[in-house]
């Protein structure tokens, strides 16, 4: 590309503000001028294209245009990053030395558009527009070039930094351009990805000219230009950010920094009766920047290199503490709260009070009673509590919230909140000093603390309806909702954790008053839902034998009075409310009284019209039924009536909570007693589905496909609550539950219950007949039936797995469209059959399973025949293949018979290692995985010579696979199970795997150009003496860094890394 077009090109992309508008560019003629630029910028000619636009300033005009130059300087930033190699090794100081000379060029121009400030006058010479864009880039390029010229192997520019910033300064008094150059190292040398000893050579460069960046950062600081003191600070705030300072930097800067926020003209501007009107708005960008910064170093993320993170010692923060406690403060915090008008700087002053207060949370707690650290915390109070909404018309109060927890962690840690009597066995002879002095600290916790919660109830309330609707946006509803409640509910729990039983007795006490209320109370639902709020977030700390407060709250009382109605602020107050009991449905439990008083207000809310309250009451309904199970055995009468009640009334996915939790009832009944109501609640489903499947099989009426789909459903949710286990029970091997056992076979010995199976069975193998080409059918079976064949604990409805596999595997040739679906719930269905087949299986059975394998590798040649149809099918690679490894592990003997089929897997398996869709690759690592261990078994030799001569003869494909992937042909996400793989072939076939692998590794160039034989040969050496997977893991993650280029990177060894955990 020439100068000439690349100026044509960017002038359709940056067209003249005097362009006419019907010439101005379209968006696809942009398009293409931008894709023609990027490729312009990956030429090998972009090099020296870019220096000759950069080179011909002052001799062509067009070398004026900025965005040239800009376009110019990107190019030789993004081609050294990137395409570094492309560069001759002989140009390398060439090309430092026209960098710096360019970027000491546009640091002049710059100074030249810079502004000129004199006594209450500010004027602009705007000679050269937009250069700033210019030097930031060439910036960035030099700092790009640092990394390639400072570390080890080239070593050609140790002091890179002194070097840049003498070159600029040698032309004059540059500040503000030698402040833009600074930021921009700061940010690219955090950016910089480098580890280990690389690392370390080029912090030591940076190290080498911080002298001078401190001297330079004190004078602009010390200026008396505003915008020299705001590069200054921009500049001082990137450095302390990127933790490149040594102590020097820190030492230095921190108290010009505590005196310009100190004595901040903004500040006391701001609290006067004058106000901030008359001052610069450059004023305003000091404070706050000068916060900025100030937190930077009190966070503890940060605050130099070499003096760790805890540069604010307890010393040092003494000056911020006593800022936050004086005059100043109190004034500009109380003017913020009067006047609720935070500007940036404000903000940024808050933001530093809470890092400040975060930072000394430990001291603070330590000093609770002195003055100062009551000033604080109260003054930390008023923020949290600034009038308003958060995220609305306020941005301050979730600041400091999780600064309450700390606080709470902190002062019962140091024992304020202790009983002494606790704490001391023998406290008779205990000084009175030591008891008052107890009283006192927990006297000022508590009252803290509780104006803490009495403030946040506040915070937590919404708004009426009116100011809702107007004012607040739907985004705005969720935010408050979702976030800010949830943060201030974390601090309603640190506010209990110190008032305790105070403090549910309140908020008890207040929802009573509040119900209790005669008139006007439509005015009150607000503020009684924040109360049942404030309850419900500190539900988890509330102790399960509490019995003073709680009772008094879920008592018939206070529940049958709360307002139930169809406006928002009613049905806010029914969901606070059903969550709260829910919640409480474990306390509930030991308390059948309350529980059914509970029950029984929640279970009209099933009926409501408002779709979120159905679902709230579904929860708690179905929590209420999880927990309180045997209690409300006795009253399965009302709620068979519920379920008759809402069925059809309230939405499916509702609906199916309902039944789920009547069922869960129902399973803590004795068998003999469970027949009944469960043929009662089930048999209305079954003659539904039975009806409906006769009707689509005639019509295929859309409309029975969905009363279909809506029953196979409800069978789900109805096995799902017979399937939860009673309280304590954990099933891990039934066998050894002889109780249990006997239950369950008792029940499924009753004739009603074989008889109601049989008709579930029949009715799935008929749906599944039906489903062909239908997803949304498939998937409800396929839920249906995994939970209806899972063996973790049988139920009323619990299905046979073999004759369900029988008659899905048939179904497969019938149904190309699902076959995904199908092969999954087969690999389902095979483990299931494996688990609750008899030690000896009858050879029919054997020889029904070898015909189902048989029929699956079928299907599954023909739909993924070339490697095109298993690109697009990956889903289908991945279950079919895992399918093959439930085969294997639980039926191996039908191999004996299916050479051919053996043969077509490992082959699918194979050319699935060509797939980068990670979940196919998966398995088809799985199942090669599991081939190899099979080819050392003890129980029958034939099994093992079957798949050592399988492997024999694809071993070397695969391990060249294997190893092209770790090279960088497959994902990092898979490299992990590579490595298990690999191992696992060099463990059970040694000797094979390593004549693989020598022959493999000799390719010139194998499986990348980065890597010497040298290296190919160490890793073949280490992984043939490694005994172990996490030594094997780490050759080949060693090796994978090399293949791809990214040894020395921070990016290669964590990302790699962390993918092989």
């Amino acid at each position: 590309m020439d100068i000439p077009r690349l100026l044509s090109l960017l002038g359709v992309l940056y067209p003249s503000p005097s362009t006419p508008i019907h010439m101005f560019p379209s968006q696809a003629q942009q398009a293409q001028a931008q894709k023609a630029v990027y490729d312009y910028m990956a030429d090998p000619s972009a090099w020296s294209l870019a220096g000759h636009i950069l080179d011909s300033l002052g001799t062509a005009e067009w070398a004026e245009d900025t965005n040239t130059r800009f376009i110019a300087a990107h190019t030789l930033a993004v081609k050294i990053s990137r395409d570094w190699d492309s560069l001759p090794s002989d140009q390398y100081l060439t090309l430092k030395n026209r960098l710096l000379h360019w970027l000491q060029q546009s640091a002049l121009r710059l100074s030249s558009s810079s502004f000129s400030t004199s006594f209450n006058d500010l004027t602009q010479k705007t000679l050269f527009p937009g250069e700033k864009i210019v030097l930031r880039k060439l910036a960035v390029a030099v700092s790009a070039l640092s990394l390639r010229l400072v570390p080890a192997p080239l070593k050609f520019w140790d002091q890179w930094l002194l070097e840049t910033i003498t070159t600029v300064s040698s032309s004059g008094p540059l500040t503000e351009s030698l402040l833009v150059i600074l930021t921009v190292v700061a940010e690219e040398a955090a950016r910089a990805d480098l580890i280990g000893p690389r690392r370390v050579q080029y912090d030591q460069s940076i190290q080498d000219g911080c002298s001078l960046v401190v001297r330079t950062l004190v004078d602009s600081l010390t200026s008396d230009s505003l915008s020299t003191k705001i590069s200054a600070l921009i500049c001082s705030q990137a450095w302390l950010s990127a933790s490149h300072f040594n102590i020097e930097g820190p030492m230095t800067l921190w108290p010009i920094l505590l005196d310009l926020l100190q004595n901040s003209v903004y500040l006391k501007a701001y609290v006067s009766d004058a106000g901030t009107d008359h001052l610069p708005s450059e004023e305003e960008d000091i404070t706050q920047r000068t916060a900025e910064c100030i937190e930077e170093l009190v966070s503890g993320s940060n605050g130099g290199l070499n003096c760790g993170s805890g540069f604010v010692t307890s010393t040092r923060v003494v000056p911020l503490l006593d800022l936050y406690a004086g005059d100043l403060m109190d004034a500009v915090i109380g003017q913020a709260v009067m006047t609720r008008d935070v500007p940036d700087a404000i903000l940024a002053i808050f933001k530093l009070f809470v890092s400040l207060t975060e930072h000394s949370i430990s001291h603070i707690a330590a000093t609770l009673p002195s003055p100062r650290s009551l000033i604080l915390l109260r003054r930390l109070l008023n923020v949290t509590l600034f009038p308003g909404y958060y995220g609305i018309d306020e941005q301050v109060s979730a600041l400091p919230l999780p600064i309450w927890t700390l606080l709470q962690e902190e002062i019962t840690d140091l024992g304020y909140l202790g009983n002494l009597d606790d704490a001391f066995q023998d406290n008779s002879d205990l000084p009175v000093e030591l008891i008052e002095n107890n009283k006192q600290l927990k006297s000022l916790a508590n009252e803290l603390f509780k104006a803490l919660s009495q403030g946040l109830k506040v915070k937590a309330t919404w708004p009426k309806h009116s100011e809702l609707t107007s004012v607040w946006t739907k985004d705005r509803v969720i935010t408050f909702q979702n976030q800010t409640r949830v943060d201030i509910g974390e601090a309603l729990l640190a506010c209990y954790y110190v008032r305790r039983d105070e403090m549910l007795k309140d908020m008890t006490n207040e929802v009573k008053y509040l119900v209790e209320k005669p008139q006007g109370f439509d005015e009150c639902y607000e503020d009684l839902e924040a109360s049942l709020f404030c309850i419900r977030a500190i539900q988890e700390g509330i102790p399960s034998e509490e019995e003073t407060c709680l009772p008094a709250l879920l008592d018939s009382t206070v529940l049958q009075k709360l307002p139930k109605g169809q406006s928002v602020a009613l049905s806010r107050l029914t969901g606070t409310c059903l969550i709260l009991i829910g919640g409480f449905a474990e306390w509930l439990k030991q308390r059948p009284e309350q529980l059914l008083t509970c029950l029984n207000w929640v279970a009209p809310s099933l009926s409501s019209h408002d779709v979120d309250l159905v679902s709230l009451a579904a929860n708690a309904f179905r929590r209420l039924c999880h927990e309180g199970r045997k209690t409300l055995v006795n009253d399965i009468a009302p709620l068979a009536q519920l379920i008759r009640s809402t069925e059809g009334r309230i939405p499916h996915d509702e609906y199916n909570k309902v039944l789920q939790s009547v069922a869960s009832v129902l399973q803590a009944l004795p068998p003999v007693s469970l027949v009944e109501p469960i043929l009662s609640l089930l048999g209305p489903v079954i003659a539904r589905l039975d009806h409906a499947t006769q009707l689509y099989s005639e019509t295929r009426d859309p409309e029975q496909r969905q009363v279909i789909i809506t029953q196979l459903q409800q069978l789900k949710a109805a096995n799902m609550g017979l399937s939860e286990p009673d309280e304590g029970l954990i099933l891990l091997d039934l066998d050894n539950d002889l109780a249990e056992q006997q239950k369950i076979n008792e029940l499924a010995q009753l004739e009603p219950i074989q008889s109601l199976r049989s008709n579930v069975a029949n009715l799935v193998c008929k749906t599944i007949s039906l489903s062909v080409g239908d997803v949304d059918l498939a998937i409800a079976i396929t839920e249906l039936l995994r939970t209806c064949t899972s063996h973790g604990i049988p139920t009323a409805i619990s299905l046979e797995p073999f004759r369900i596999l029988i008659s899905c595997i048939s179904n497969i040739s019938n149904d190309p469209t699902n076959l995904a679906i199908w092969f999954s719930l087969s690999t389902s269905l095979t483990t299931a059959t494996s688990r609750s087949k008899s030690k000896e299986m009858m050879s029919k059975d054997y020889d029904m399973i070898a015909q189902c394998v048989k029929e699956a590798v079928r299907v599954a040649r023909e739909a993924l025949n070339g490697d095109g149809a298993m690109k697009q099918q990956p889903d289908l690679v991945q279950t079919f293949l895992q399918f093959c490894v439930a085969v294997t592990e639980s039926y191996i003997d039908v191999f004996e018979l299916l050479h051919d089929e053996l043969e077509t897997i490992a082959v699918i398996a194979i050319r699935g290692l060509k797939i980068d869709e990670r979940v196919a690759l998966q398995a088809a690592l799985d199942v090669l995985k599991c081939f190899a261990q099979n080819t050392r078994t003890s129980l029958n030799p034939a099994h093992s010579n079957l798949f050592v001569q399988l492997l024999t003869a694809h071993a070397y494909e695969i391990l060249d696979s294997i190893i092209l992937g770790i090279g960088g042909g497959l994902p990092r996400s898979v490299l992990g199970s590579l490595s298990e793989t690999l191992h696992c072939f060099l463990i059970r076939l040694p000797d094979l795997s390593r004549a693989c692998l020598k022959t493999i590794l000799e390719k010139p160039d194998y499986p990348s150009e980065k890597v010497d034989q040298e290296r190919k040969s160490r890793f073949l050496q280490g992984l043939s003496s490694a005994r172990t997977l996490k030594k094997a893991r780490d050759l080949c993650s060693e090796f994978a860094i090399l293949a791809r280029g990214l040894e020395g990177t921070a990016y290669g060894a964590s990302q790699l890394n962390l993918s092989i955990v």
